[in-house]
Order: structure tokens, then sequence, then C-alpha cells
């Protein structure tokens, strides 16, 4: 099996690489080439999950979270991270599903944000994530 490589990885190789197809021959298995419902289906295949198991894990509706998946909905950042922290993904991953969503990522410049990255790396749930948005008088994720 292929180790898993880093986005900074892959981009200090692109950076210094002299020509884009050796750095496709090399990175081609790590590059993403599918879309939003395509990697979530992904995501919870390998976690060993269905869509209304990840709905409860969310606690988003189950007719939303189907929708995401048939790209008929295309999630907000609340929602967004509602999925992550409901699947505790890794910052990596997260920031991934946020390009696929065509939203930004998570910047920790922002207030917002960095409480965001932090329930992620600390494997925080959807309510104790709120705490944290509620005590810095942020917006929550679940209004």
């Amino acid at each position: 099996m292929v180790r898993s490589k880093k986005t900074g990885e892959l981009l200090r190789e692109l950076n210094g690489a002299s020509n884009i197809r050796d750095y496709f021959n090399r990175n081609g298995s790590q590059l993403i080439s599918v879309d939003l419902p395509t990697r979530l289906q992904q995501l919870i295949d390998a976690e060993g999950i269905n869509r209304s198991e990840l709905a409860v894990r969310c606690g988003l509706d189950r007719y939303y979270v189907y929708d995401i998946f048939r790209g008929r909905k295309i999630p907000g950042v609340n929602k967004l991270m509602c999925i992550i922290l409901g699947m505790d993904l890794n910052l990596d991953t997260a920031q991934e599903l946020f390009r696929l969503a065509g939203r930004p990522g998570l910047y920790p410049r922002f207030s917002r944000d960095s409480i965001l990255i932090f329930a992620i790396d600390h494997h925080l749930t959807v309510d104790e994530t709120n705490t944290l948005l509620f005590e810095r008088g942020q917006s929550l994720l679940t209004e």
C-alpha cells in the first residue's frame, strides 16, 4: 500500500518540480479526482457506516445528508463541519472536503476557524464545538 502524503509534502514536490509530467507520474495516486459525494461515500465506506448513521453522528437531517450524497445539495461550512466532526476526520481531509464543496478552507487567523481547527484536532463533537463557539461569541454550527 502506498503511503498517503500530506498536502504540504505534495506542495513542496510540486514547487520543486521541473516537469509536471514527472510530478503526476510520481503522485497520480495521491491526487483527488472525485467530486464531493463520491469522496464522502469513500470516507463512510472506509469507516464502515451508512448514510443514516452518518446523519445521526453529525446531527443533520437524514434527507439532507442523502441529498448531499446524491449531489442535490452542496453543504455550507456549518453542515460540512458537522459531517467532519461526526466522522472524526483529520484536518487534511477536512480541508479537502471544503475544497470539493467549493468552500474556502479553514484559516487559523480567523477566530471562528481557529475554534473549528481546534475541534477537529481534538476530536470534539458537534455539541462540544458549539459550546466553544458560544463561549467566544461565534455563530454555532447548528443555528
